[in-house]
């Protein structure tokens, strides 16, 4: 079969492409990504003409280019988003534009050239935040309360149209907060390490006490192919670590793993428009019906990981600029 991964070069698509590679039944995997400011040089070159990975650089919001590429393939595995919630708020109209209307153009193209299944890649924010002891599961009622995930909430409800009206098959992965080797440093786990490797202000939104769930990118992308393989059609899965954290406790857990002991490199600046307390969901689904459970804890996934950003400081230092 052949695949098409959208936003294959960004940071899940770096971990999820060789392993789907090695699949035996993948033929054709094109990469369709605009490789933008979240892509570094390294990640790309090594899709580029590379066996069965075919690379196309390129915008979800191309129709043109979109029908094209789905008339080739038999499987969509939809990663490609604006997903920063700080520049959400900037720009929210931008997180539309992609969010929505880029998966609009996937969904519509699969009209004209079915496929076997389209596989959409979401985030446990739509749900919004939620008092302790409580959780998340599936079924619960989206109560989006940013930009970020109005715009991926609204796209999961065209994926579902689609599936209702159109009787495309369609799978949802709801992911909670990922970390890992290759992430960009606008995300905080990197841009903190990078931040305490080069002893500079590691800012926190108000108090620190926001609550979020993470989830190394290696049980993130096994529990994303145990859906491809085996979920149902039409339903959705959280893929996550039920473990809560607040964002205090991780920095502090990043400099103890450093072997620093510095507070006051912290640095607290206001809080986020709109800020959202807790984070929290129940895996319940994925574990009950696939089998699968994350591999890593926070301790020792985050141990790997700045490890990882230690012994790759060339490969961030690139970025450092912009990002901190």
């Amino acid at each position: 079969m052949n695949y098409l991964v959208t936003g294959g070069v960004g940071f899940v698509g770096t971990s999820l492409i060789p392993v789907l590679a090695k699949k035996e039944e993948v033929e054709d995997i094109f990469i369709l990504d605009k490789i933008s400011y979240v892509t570094n040089p390294e990640i790309s070159s090594r899709f580029t003409s590379r066996g069965k990975i075919r690379l196309i650089q390129g915008d979800i919001r191309n129709k043109k280019l979109v029908e094209n590429l789905v008339s080739k393939v038999d499987v969509i595995i939809h990663l490609a988003a604006e997903t920063h919630v700080d520049q959400s708020i900037k720009t929210p109209g931008r997180f539309q534009d992609v969010n929505v209307r880029g998966t609009l153009t996937l969904l519509e193209a699969t009209n004209t050239y079915p496929i076997k299944l389209f596989l959409h890649v979401s985030t446990d924010e739509v749900w919004g935040q939620i008092a302790p002891p409580n959780r998340f599961c599936e079924t619960d009622i989206y109560q989006p309360r940013n930009p970020y995930s109005a715009s991926k909430a609204s796209a999961d409800h065209f994926v579902r149209t689609w599936g209702n009206t159109y009787n495309l098959n369609y799978k949802i992965v709801h992911f909670t907060n990922l970390y890992g080797a290759y992430q960009g440093l606008e995300k905080f786990i990197p841009k903190t390490i990078a931040c305490a490797v080069l002893g500079i202000p590691i800012t926190i939104h108000g108090n620190g006490q926001q609550v979020r769930s993470w989830l190394h990118i290696e049980d993130a992308v096994n529990g994303l192919l145990k859906v491809l393989d085996n979920g149902q059609f039409g339903n959705s899965y959280i893929v996550g670590s039920e473990e809560g954290h607040s964002i205090l406790q991780i920095i502090q857990l990043i400099l103890k793993t450093l072997g620093l002991n510095n507070a006051s490199l912290i640095k607290h600046v206001p809080d986020r428009l709109g800020q959202d307390i807790r984070y929290a969901v129940t895996c319940e689904r994925i574990r009950n019906e696939l089998g699968w459970i994350p591999n890593y804890n926070i301790v020792n996934g985050l141990a790997t990981v700045v490890k990882w950003y230690q012994e790759h400081c060339d490969w961030w230092k690139v970025d450092a600029k912009r990002c901190i």
